[in-house]
């Protein structure tokens, strides 16, 4: 705990696989990964698991949202797990030439997601269904190697980027400004 500096147990034996540690924006809930695609969710005193078929991205504060990634036959698919429920956030097939630009762009919270799939820009907002907000030409050419194409914001410096994934510090993302062509 920041505030206090405690520290706490979270759980037992969790290195005896290959898994990640998640933690949400304010240190109150963790999550990792176990044997036969269980997410082990860990909140004050309460632990539950969620099972989720993919790669965990992200969880919210108090793990009300958990944003996870699966791959099934070059489709990668993006989903947040809300309350019981599974909701797609989009997907896209990686050996679709004509389909440029993917990745998730985060607020502070963690309470909205941009998603940018299939020339396609998405929002979710606190685990809703997404929304189609800003859409590109089906038929786009390859980039040159001196062009540059790609889904980023320019308006606010990430806290941090995992490959095709962006955490802003900005509390809110629709007052941001984007590069989507």
């Amino acid at each position: 705990d920041a505030s206090t500096n405690d520290s706490s147990l979270i759980a037992e034996d969790i290195g005896d696989f290959n898994s990640e540690i998640y933690i949400s924006p304010s240190g109150d809930a963790v999550g990792f990964m176990a044997e036969g695609h269980k997410f082990h969710l860990i909140v004050e005193e309460d632990e539950r698991e969620i099972g989720i078929s993919g790669y965990v991205l992200a969880i919210s504060d108090s793990g009300k949202l958990v944003y996870y990634m699966v791959i099934n036959n070059n489709v990668y698919s993006y989903f947040v797990y809300k309350e019981g429920r599974h909701i797609s956030l989009g997907s896209e097939s990686r050996y679709d030439t004509s389909h440029y630009g993917n990745g998730l762009i985060f607020n502070r919270d963690l309470t909205q997601v941009l998603v940018a799939v299939n020339n396609n820009l998405y929002f979710s907002m606190d685990g809703s269904k997404a929304v189609c907000i800003a859409s590109l030409d089906d038929e786009v050419s390859m980039p040159d190697s001196d062009s540059s194409w790609e889904f980023s914001c320019i308006s606010t410096k990430a806290m941090i980027r995992n490959n095709n994934v962006l955490f802003l510090p900005a509390k809110n993302l629709c007052n941001q400004l984007y590069r989507f062509a």
